[in-house]
């Protein structure tokens, strides 16, 4: 897909961060008590950084992405959008931010994909000529149903449909929540694809997910949100590092070893598998290991980097203060 195709990135003041939320509340009042469902969010993110906002169900990660999208105002505190005030000047932060946030709602069902995408575009002052519109459609897997009626989508049909509207604003801000549920693993590698295509022209990713191979592949940097707060903000690596250890050994052997350090899980052809967490990839460390290993009759041997599934199990779970990039 060539830049020609989806069209420019614009972009706004390049001397303004793309987001600066700082000391950010929001609360609500139900039944006659207040919740408090941020507290206290300060963070910066710089114009063409992919960053992943998680947390557990409850956490905050969509009342914040709200108020990012201007669709909600903050209790106290600010957020500004290239310099743009989401309160003060929501129609001008509006323009270089655009959210996507799927569901069966947002889209009109009699008409086309085709005829969506235009519609979408129209309402922005912007007549995408025939051929960007088909390359964005193809970009998410939707050429061929182009002129399909929207109510005979599936989920995940809807879903693409929802993020060439997103990738059709043009904004300089990408605001995605769970952009890969409901597509199957060929298409969510695809959206994949086209977002890290994007990030690497300068476009700014914000997404949330609970897929987290989404978070592995496009996120430069993670916020944790652990009730209302932020617990830890760090650059990707160094989020992998909350699993506890830096790489996974994976060995299948003849026989058991003996060595403590190993787990041992048998195979159905007679074979072990065993597994051990190490710190460093050393090369004197991995070389000692393979010593270890080659009595018990070594088939392969495997090293693999910190599960970020592990690590934001670990993170959510820990009692620490969190951490700062």
């Amino acid at each position: 897909m060539g830049k020609s195709e989806i069209g420019e990135i614009s972009n706004a003041s390049p001397a303004a961060p793309a987001v600066d939320a700082r000391h950010l509340y929001r609360t609500f009042r139900t039944t006659g008590k207040e919740f408090t469902a941020l507290a206290d969010i300060t963070f910066t993110i710089p114009q063409g950084e992919a960053t992943a906002i998680l947390g557990v169900n409850g956490a905050g990660k969509t009342t914040l992405s709200k108020i990012l999208a201007t669709w909600l105002y903050p209790t106290s505190g600010t957020v500004n959008i290239f310099g743009a005030d989401v309160v003060t000047a929501a129609a001008h932060a509006r323009q270089h931010i655009v959210a996507v946030f799927g569901g069966d709602r947002g889209l009109y069902p009699m008409l086309t994909a085709w005829e969506n995408l235009s519609y979408f575009a129209a309402i922005r002052g912007a007549a995408l000529p025939k051929p960007q519109l088909a390359s964005i459609l193809d970009s998410v897997g939707l050429a061929d149903a182009a002129h399909r009626r929207v109510e005979e989508y599936s989920k995940g049909m809807k879903q693409r449909l929802h993020i060439a509207v997103g990738l059709s604003a043009n904004a300089p801000i990408l605001l995605l929540d769970e952009p890969t549920v409901g597509l199957d693993p060929i298409e969510a590698a695809r959206l994949r694809g086209t977002l890290a295509e994007l990030k690497n022209r300068g476009k700014t990713i914000i997404l949330t997910s609970h897929n987290l191979t989404d978070v592995e592949e496009l996120a430069d940097r993670v916020i944790l949100i652990h009730t209302g707060r932020i617990k830890y903000d760090l650059p990707l690596a160094r989020f992998k590092e909350l699993a506890g250890y830096r790489y996974r050994i994976t060995a299948t052997l003849q026989h058991p070893t003996t060595e403590p350090e190993f787990e041992h899980h048998p195979n159905v052809d007679g074979t072990v598998r065993v597994t051990r967490l190490i710190a460093s990839d050393e090369q004197t460390l991995i070389t000692r290991i393979l010593e270890q290993l080659q009595p018990c009759g070594l088939v392969d041997f495997t090293i693999s980097p910190a599960s970020l599934e592990e690590a934001f199990t670990n993170a959510v779970h820990n009692n620490d203060d969190g951490g700062a990039a």
